[in-house]
């Protein structure tokens, strides 16, 4: 439902089903090492991911947007999200290619 919310609004986005299928076991560094391959934005609502692979993530040189909570509910989320995608965009318009949907 966030990325509906998302992708209405005019942001790219590509799930964790989209991208893997089905499988449930991709661990954490796989999906850091894609996501700097790709130069994809991370969103998740893991607040340890940034301390357990700081390493990983500081390798894949990749900009991570952490949800402070998982309980809000996508509709909430994606507000946020978008009414702050003029500052993560003016952060990491100098290192990653954001496109729009249309």
């Amino acid at each position: 439902m966030l990325a509906g919310i998302l992708r209405a609004a005019g942001i790219s986005v590509v799930t964790h089903r989209e991208r893997y299928g089905k499988v449930g076991s991709i661990q954490d560094p796989q999906v850091i090492a894609d996501c700097g391959t790709a130069k994809t934005v991370l969103l998740t609502a893991d607040s340890n991911l940034e301390t357990t692979w700081a390493a990983e993530i500081t390798k894949a040189k990749i900009a991570i947007v952490i949800l402070s909570n998982n309980t809000d509910g996508a509709t909430k989320w994606g507000q946020r999200i978008i009414q702050g995608m003029g500052k993560i965009r003016a952060q990491l318009e100098p290192v990653i290619n954001f496109t729009r949907v249309t």
